[in-house]
């Protein structure tokens, strides 16, 4: 090999020296790494840069401990100074674990401590005008701040670099008390950039307040945080720039709404159309059914909905579940996934408590859903509160139906603790089993859901689950 093709490991960013060497075992490997000729270099740029993730490590509320958090300044410097590599990143990846206590107060996540050349602010400042923010109410602070090692504004303003960005994703940290992110969010819609391209248009994927840490601790941050510091998140409005990136396909938000309903109204004269968006999940939301009406009749090619609504009675009044039924008719010809959760907050402590209230009215039929195929849902969503007055649920499924779940997902949940209110919600396991029973053993389900093949129940306390796998395999059915 030529001398002049050879290439020192020294030469690589620190970001990508400390990606490669999580892989080798000895450090002969390094060596005979630095060895490598200028081509197969080239490719390994290309390859490593391609999707890049970076999780900060927490505590777990560990106060004694500090977080670790990963080198986004060093990716930021390389990027500034070498922009072609920029175009190489097609997936960023932005996360954490255990790392939501820093919201109660903590001092901000710093990056790694990173020799800073001569021209590094200025490249910061050039960028920040660059990318459409030098104008902007945050420009000074996000400025400092990148300057200053902060984790979030570095992590917030990376994005931005990467023309060719594919697949997004925030962490439910970066989305908390975070002061750029409206900002650069609003980089994706046409009116936010007059004479300049938008940013984000080739993103096919975004995942906004995603966590890898469990449903008991994120709730608190996703539902009732906006709630009682209304000042801590973003407010729906911030959101509906991503409705304009014209290639999305998969949107994954916490949408949140503190109020009652009032209707969408969009950044330009006219509301976006997501035809390309097929997916739209949204965990642990407080987006009512009126709202998600007015988000739905944007995506008409959508084939999976995961709605999680979360709902303070206090603010939101109560879910009606028929106006749900009127939104999910704007996808009824496409949908094959639903995904449907209901959960409440108590009106005055975190912690939920049964009050005996009716928070669920009517019901929401899917029998018109043409093309669904698989479901999850609440059963008091699907036939209402009250037993009482119940439909069949040979009357309420889609025709073309292959698998059923009953699922309850609340903090909040009347019936499931036995209730002995006259009014409360009355879904116990009795109940419903009689509501399966009665679909199953009279062969109603033979002719309304030809197609079913498996059927189950996920409740948290479920005693005769021997008795529906039972009834299942008499049908010719699995459970699950």
């Amino acid at each position: 090999m030529p001398r002049g093709s050879v290439v020192s490991l020294a030469t690589l960013p620190q970001e990508l020296m400390d990606e490669i060497s999580l892989h080798l075992q000895h450090r002969s490997d390094l060596s005979n790494l630095s060895l490598v000729c200028k081509a197969i270099r080239a490719q390994t740029l290309r390859l490593l840069y391609n999707e890049i993730t970076m999780t900060v490590q927490g505590t777990h509320g560990d106060t004694s401990q500090q977080p670790k958090v990963p080198p986004a300044n060093f990716l930021l410097r390389t990027l500034l100074q070498k922009p072609a590599l920029a175009e190489y990143i097609s997936a960023l990846h932005l996360q954490s674990v255990g790392n939501l206590t820093l919201q109660h107060g903590s001092p901000r996540t710093e990056c790694p401590s990173m020799v800073r050349p001569a021209s590094y602010p200025g490249l910061v400042k050039d960028a920040i005008w660059r990318l459409g923010l030098g104008e902007t109410k945050i420009t000074p602070q996000l400025l400092a701040n990148i300057l200053e090692n902060d984790y979030e504004a570095v992590a917030t303003f990376l994005p931005l670099l990467c023309p060719r960005i594919t697949s997004l994703t925030f962490g439910l940290d970066l989305l908390i008390r975070n002061p750029y992110l409206e900002s650069i969010l609003a980089c994706a819609s046409p009116s936010q950039s007059p004479g300049q391209t938008p940013r984000f248009q080739h993103l096919k994927t975004i995942r906004l307040g995603t966590s890898t840490d469990s449903r008991g601790v994120t709730s608190g941050f996703r539902v009732n945080l906006p709630h009682r510091t209304p000042d801590a998140t973003l407010k729906l409005e911030s959101y509906y720039p991503i409705f304009y990136v014209p290639e999305l396909e998969t949107l994954q938000a916490s949408l949140p709404f503190r109020e009652r309903y009032k209707k969408i109204t969009w950044p330009t004269n006219s509301p976006p159309i997501l035809s390309t968006l097929t997916t739209l999940q949204l965990p642990e939301c407080s987006l009512s059914p009126e709202m998600l009406c007015d988000i739905l009749s944007t995506t008409p090619s959508l084939r999976r909905l995961d709605y999680d609504c979360w709902q303070h009675p206090s603010s939101h009044g109560l879910f009606d579940a028929s106006v749900l039924q009127k939104a999910l008719d704007c996808v009824k010809d496409t949908l094959v996934h639903l995904e449907i959760k209901v959960g409440f907050w108590s009106k005055e402590t975190v912690q939920p408590e049964e009050e005996g209230e009716e928070w669920v009215q009517k019901a929401c039929s899917l029998r018109e859903m043409a093309s669904l195929k698989h479901l999850s849902v609440c059963p008091c969503v699907l036939l209402g509160w009250h037993r009482q007055s119940a439909p069949m649920l040979a009357d309420v499924l889609p025709p073309q139906l292959n698998s059923i779940r009953f699922a309850t997902e609340f903090e909040y949940y009347a019936g499931y603790e036995g209730s002995d209110e006259e009014d409360g919600f009355e879904w116990e396991e009795e109940y419903l089993m009689e509501q399966i029973r009665h679909f199953l053993q009279d062969g109603k389900w033979k002719s309304s859901t030809p197609h079913l093949r498996r059927l189950g129940v996920f409740y948290r306390i479920w005693e005769d689950r021997d008795g529906l796998q039972k009834l299942c395999a008499q049908n010719g059915l699995s459970s699950y």
